[in-house]
């Protein structure tokens, strides 16, 4: 696809200033988050893991609960 070295090697990161990454805003590394969400979802063992980047995650998880959820709809009678 010839997109250059930089774009694919850039951190990922929400723009908002300068330096900001997203694995800095979220306090864990992607490999490590991806691996907590991978046996959370799997309903693998944990125990092995840093457990407070496990609370963490389920935290986060927790609190963006909200999002999975469609809201309330208006519906008319007839």
């Amino acid at each position: 696809m010839n997109i250059p070295k930089e774009i694919i090697s850039k951190p990922p990161s929400a723009g908002l200033w300068e330096g900001q990454t997203d694995e800095d805003e979220i306090g864990l590394t992607y490999n490590v988050l991806d691996e907590i969400i991978f046996r959370i979802d799997n309903n693998l063992d944990l125990n092995d893991l840093n457990q407070d980047a496990v609370k963490r995650v389920k935290d986060m998880m927790l609190s963006a609960h909200h999002k999975k959820i469609m809201p309330p709809i208006f519906k008319i009678k007839n």
